[in-house]
């Protein structure tokens, strides 16, 4: 009764006690009351053996369980223990982990009578413990370097990835500051902005350039908490690391290539816009001066063409630092790309003083540069223009530096050329022209001429030239040398084009309607049209829609355009040669007049530029053109001479076998109108 008595003191205890006779299947003697409170079975149920005890143990545990029991029992000398912690069922079906220290009970012979258990739910104790698991299995593995202080600053802790990002194991650096790291290159400002920031917020977050234990430099990201206690004073600091090196570095390139030129490390065209930028400022504080120079290689591309793009590139990287070590007043030198560079060159007091810096630099690069083993002379074109005299926008002065270089070009290279007043007239004239010219389609302001051919072997009129023309209500006539170029400079010379030819071959279907079956038209082709890729395409497309036979249609180009990319325009050639158009090379003798590219394409026609026949009393020009016709026999070539306008002009090509004239001396340009009855009367003439 004693002992049950003791015993009941359990009853409402966080420990639930169990005695059990030992016998088969433990029979439960005794049980306390709180089985109803923890476990929510009634200790009826135990007693009167509806549950035992094993069956509500996990069915993982009960094998240890029993052989903890079995171990303990064979040692006479135990008369306690503890089990490992192993989960019980409650009446809902819910698992709890459990504490049970049991004893043994034994008569006086030593022989087991009864185990007592004292068993306590302690799961939330092992919900803790596994936490605690956790969250070092999360310490340890986080991909982040991990760093733990106390409120002294001192490292209490440091995780794997702390090591493998600075090098510095646990053991180096427990007990001593995060200083270890410094890379001495943040200031006192910036320490006490992060500690302000600790302080005052509770975090910092940010970038620290640190050293590693090797001794070299690395970028972190980095972002701190501090853990304060219940007074508000800081107790933990945990910083969390990212090395951000490699980024940081392709940041950096990235930055550098923004800016500079990768290849001669030169200041790029964003970094001289910056630069032009910052003086104008300057000026609108306090008027200055300045002058932007333009540098263009003359015939940069044969060097390519000749000798390989890597020695092209070495050239550029010679020049780079030639103009680096001899333009010592350079405010920024440049390179914009290709063989183009800019020199800034700022607060000159004269125009002459800036005239002796500029032939400085044409007598720095004077001499040969050796490159690879090749001696390379180069000639520059230079254009100069003057802030704030020329232009007092970023726009306006790379437009006067434009139109300055292209004048030293016209000049014949190797020269340089100052802006003038007159090139600005030009430019807004070109302006004037180009507003006008992007509605001059939808006006009706284009309109075709037509100067006939005249056949000095048939004495009849076979082909016509198609001629565009344009007639604004404002400007009047236009030239076509002046609306052409800047059509093809805005790009709106493919519209132009493209409506030329659609007209010119309806004109030509018409008149074959009335009976000119045998008549052709010669069309001009811009360079911008024929290296379009649907270019083919467009052309076949327009004869085919009109059932126009394209060999009625004589395509026009110059010299220039077949020799920009002779391959390519060779396959141009053949593939539209073979559908039936013929082609002419216009402007012959002015240009390249290479017997190789008139060996490579297959052309019809040579068309004489009229500069020749007009000095054909010139000696020079005569033999030209008795050159050119020969080429024209040679090559089983039609040759057509522009220009004629005399009776010795007309003479003279006819005794040397010239095929076609055209000129004045027939005719000027008609309309189409005009057209018909004049072809009419002459070949009825003949």
């Amino acid at each position: 009764m004693i002992e049950n008595d003791i015993l009941r003191l359990f009853d409402h205890g966080k420990f639930i006690l169990f005695k059990w006779t030992n016998r088969d299947n433990w029979p439960v003697e005794f049980v306390s009351s709180n089985t109803k409170e923890i476990l929510d079975y009634d200790k009826e149920l135990f007693l009167s053996g509806k549950i035992k005890y094993a069956s509500i143990i996990h069915k993982d545990d009960i094998e240890t369980i029993f052989e903890e029991v079995a171990i303990n029992s064979k040692n006479e000398e135990i008369d306690s223990f503890i089990h490992k912690p192993y989960r019980i069922k409650k009446a809902n079906g819910e698992y709890i982990w459990v504490y049970d220290s049991t004893s043994i009970v034994r008569d006086l012979d030593g022989d087991i009578t009864h185990y007592i258990g004292y068993i306590a739910d302690i799961s939330d104790t092992i919900d803790l413990q596994k936490n605690l698991q956790l969250f070092e299995n999360i310490f340890e593995n986080a991909h982040d370097g991990i760093l733990i202080t106390d409120e002294k600053n001192k490292i209490l802790s440091v995780n794997n990835a702390f090591k493998q990002i600075t090098g510095y194991s646990q053991e180096d650096v427990v007990g001593m500051k995060p200083s270890i790291l410094s890379s001495g290159k943040h200031n006192k400002i910036f320490y006490k902005y992060m500690w302000d920031s600790l302080l005052n917020k509770g975090y910092y977050k940010g970038e620290i350039q640190n050293r590693h234990k090797n001794g070299e430099l690395f970028y972190e990201s980095i972002s701190i908490s501090v853990i304060f206690d219940h007074n508000k004073n800081p107790q933990k600091f945990v910083a969390f690391i990212q090395d951000v090196t490699k980024d940081r570095l392709t940041q950096k390139k990235l930055e550098f290539l923004a800016h500079y030129d990768p290849l001669t490390t030169l200041p790029n065209k964003l970094m001289l816009d910056t630069s032009i930028g910052n003086l104008i400022l300057q000026h609108k504080i306090k008027p200055i001066r300045f002058a932007l120079l333009y540098l263009d290689l003359d015939n940069f591309k044969m060097v390519n063409d000749s000798l390989g793009h890597k020695v092209g590139d070495q050239l550029l990287v010679c020049i780079a630092e030639e103009l680096k070590l001899n333009v010592k007043r350079a405010d920024t030198i440049a390179r914009q790309g290709g063989d183009e560079f800019y020199i800034l060159i700022n607060n000159y007091h004269t125009k002459d003083e800036l005239t002796l810096i500029v032939e400085n630099i044409y007598l720095s690069l004077k001499g040969a540069f050796n490159v690879q083993e090749n001696s390379i002379h180069t000639t520059f074109s230079m254009g100069i223009a003057l802030f704030p005299e020329d232009a007092t926008t970023q726009t306006g002065l790379y437009k006067s530096v434009d139109m300055a270089m292209f004048k030293a070009k016209e000049l014949g290279k190797n020269s340089y050329s100052f802006c003038t007043k007159d090139m600005h007239d030009d430019i807004k004239e070109k302006q004037i022209l180009s507003h006008n010219l992007r509605s001059a389609i939808v006006n009706n302001e284009i309109y075709l001429n037509f100067q006939p051919q005249y056949n000095l072997k048939t004495s009849s009129i076979k082909s016509v030239e198609v001629l565009a023309r344009w007639k604004n209500s404002e400007l009047g006539i236009v030239p076509p040398y002046k609306f052409i170029s800047v059509a093809e400079e805005s790009g709106m010379i493919l519209e132009i084009g493209n409506y030329i030819f659609e007209k010119a071959c309806f004109e030509l279907k018409t008149l074959e309607e009335k009976g000119f079956d045998d008549l052709s038209f010669s069309i001009n082709i811009s360079a911008i049209e024929f290296q379009q890729s649907n270019f083919i395409q467009r052309c076949k497309n327009t004869v085919t829609k009109l059932k126009l036979s394209p060999h009625k249609i004589v395509l026009e180009l110059t010299e220039s355009v077949l020799i920009n990319d002779v391959e390519y325009s060779q396959s141009i050639i053949n593939e539209l040669r073979e559908f039936g158009f013929r082609f002419s090379i216009d402007d012959f003798g002015t240009g390249y007049s290479s017997l190789a590219y008139l060996k490579n394409f297959s052309t019809d026609e040579l068309k004489i530029d009229l500069s020749f026949i007009r000095e054909l009393k010139d000696k020079g020009n005569e033999a030209i053109v008795k050159a050119i016709l020969s080429l024209g026999e040679s090559f089983d070539m039609k040759v057509v001479a522009e220009g004629v306008e005399e009776e010795y002009q007309l003479e003279f090509l006819r005794e040397h076998n010239c095929d076609i004239i055209q000129g004045y001396y027939y005719s000027k340009p008609i309309t189409i109108q005009e057209l018909e009855p004049f072809i009419k009367k002459i070949n009825s003439e003949k």
